[in-house]
């Protein structure tokens, strides 16, 4: 497979700058769609670009001294502003509809942004209040419906999309075992045959001996119609279901937190997975992966074909050249907003480098 330049592009690098007076949303002109968590002490900042022609970054800060946005885009194509910040919130997911509209979620509230019609938006409006530390991961439309990936379960808000009054939230996959607020559901996608694909992590991480042969765990995934039950032995993946939450099936196994997925105008699935911090120097670096149906990633039993060449059974990555790293969300560009070096792009949101990459897809036989 070709190796993707590791080398930083220009919508990668993301200042090492200090970020005590910044809390917010802003945008700038770029449709996609990543996640990315910017940490300092005291301060969790999450850093979203969304669909269409707006890229919101969304900041929950203890305190907030001043109106500065210390974030800059390393393209002079590409403007930063502010649209909303929160002293009490936590933003974490975002998804913008054909209208334009901007649907929020954080820890337990889920918000709606209506447009303005002056190129920003009315203030936030409260949809929908989930139970406490629930963490919304993902959200995604399909009709009027909002479905929303919390870390240990999917739900459907029906008409959420345009109803502000009495809506209800009603649970279609779970069962995950949830050890900690980052193991679990993380993203999802719509798929060429309407199916939902939905990633998950290995919710053992803390629980198992990696030395061990048997480093699986077992659990009972829970869907539609009520009172379906699929067993599961494994340890991270991607799963598919209907919209209602019918049929549910594995897709790809073998990952170990794999925080975000995206299609490309072929339909090709693409993920990636962060590296084991305490033994990196049997699972790193970041792994950029190609998820072809029925796939398995090896974890924990290997990590990549390029780090263990004696290894038949490993998977080649896309590129693997990442270095060490924690992905945070993914999406692919292939819209003509942008200059064409953006186009047929994979855009990785990483949390230890504080930045966005892109890397330009490159067919390499069967796959990249």
């Amino acid at each position: 497979m070709k190796r993707l330049p590791s080398t930083i592009t220009p919508l990668e690098q993301l200042p090492e700058a200090k970020l005590r007076s910044t809390a917010g949303i802003a945008r700038t002109v770029v449709p996609v769609v990543i996640v990315m968590f910017l940490t300092v002490p005291f301060l969790t900042v999450p850093f979203l670009t969304v669909p269409f022609l707006t890229v919101p970054f969304l900041i929950a800060q203890r305190a907030v001294a001043e109106e500065t946005i210390n974030y800059t885009v390393a393209d002079p194509d590409l403007t930063l502003v502010r649209l909303d910040r929160s002293e009490k919130e936590s933003f974490l997911a975002v998804h913008l509809d054909a209208t334009g509209r901007m649907f929020v979620g954080g820890r337990e509230a889920l918000f709606v942004y209506e447009p303005n019609g002056q190129g920003g938006y009315h203030a936030r409006q409260e949809l929908y209040r989930f139970p406490a530390h629930v963490w919304m991961y993902d959200i995604k439309v399909r009709g009027h419906d909002l479905y929303v990936l919390t870390g240990n379960a999917l739900y459907v808000l029906p008409d959420a999309v345009v109803r502000r009054k009495e809506i209800e939230a009603k649970k279609l996959i779970w069962g995950i075992p949830r050890w900690t607020s980052d193991l679990g559901f993380h993203g999802m996608e719509w798929g060429p045959e309407g199916d939902l694909y939905i990633c998950f992590a290995d919710p053992s991480l803390f629980y198992s001996d990696f030395s061990r042969p048997d480093h699986r765990s077992h659990w009972t995934f829970f869907s539609q119609p009520d009172g379906t039950k699929t067993p599961y032995t494994g340890v991270g993946g991607v799963l598919r279901c209907r919209p209602d939450g019918s049929q549910l099936r594995i897709v790809v196994g073998g990952t170990k937190n794999n925080c975000g997925i995206a299609f490309d105008h072929h339909w090709n699935l693409f993920g990636s997975d962060n590296d084991h911090e305490p033994i990196p120097s049997l699972y790193s670096p970041l792994r950029l992966m190609h998820l072809a149906p029925h796939t398995h990633f090896g974890w924990p039993r290997g990590w990549m074909a390029e780090k263990s060449p004696d290894r038949a059974d490993l998977l080649e990555t896309v590129c693997d050249s990442l270095g060490r790293g924690a992905p945070v969300g993914m999406a692919y560009y292939d819209d003509a907003y942008l200059p064409s070096r953006y186009r047929n792009n994979l855009l990785l949101g990483r949390w230890g480098r504080r930045a966005v990459g892109r890397y330009p897809l490159t067919p390499d036989g069967a796959s990249f």
